[in-house]
Order: structure tokens, then C-alpha cells, then sequence
């Protein structure tokens, strides 16, 4: 499992599930109960939207780190 705490602020690559594609975002926020995450798209049209972790992590496996 992910520790999204320590990556508030950081750019970072995901793989996407099932298709497998990789997606640049930036996590600006988590919730403080620690179940939701505010993730940014970073891309073509930059879009920021709230996750469940649980269902966030079902969808895109963190990568690595840009920054």
C-alpha cells in the first residue's frame, strides 16, 4: 500500500488499470481521516478531483516520483 502522506505535493507517475497506460498527477491533498486523496491531472486538460483511496488504488498503481 501506498503511503499518500508522504507524496501531498509531489508530481507523480501512474499506471493505469486495466489499459495500462501511464498518467502524470500531483496529490494535493489527503483528507484527514486518511480515506480520500485530491489528486491532479497534470496533461492536456489539467482536471483535480477527490478519490476514496480504496478506489484509487484499484484503478492506478503508483510509479515513481517526478518531484
Amino acid at each position: 500500500m501506498t503511503d499518500w502522506k508522504k507524496l501531498v505535493g509531489k508530481r507523480i507517475l501512474l499506471r493505469h488499470y486495466p489499459f495500462g497506460h501511464i498518467e502524470e498527477a500531483r496529490i494535493l491533498e489527503l483528507s484527514p481521516s486518511g480515506e480520500c486523496i485530491k489528486v491532479e491531472w497534470i496533461g492536456k486538460n489539467t482536471v483535480v478531483k477527490w478519490y476514496t483511496v480504496v478506489d484509487f488504488e484499484f484503478h492506478y498503481k503508483f510509479i515513481e516520483v517526478l518531484e
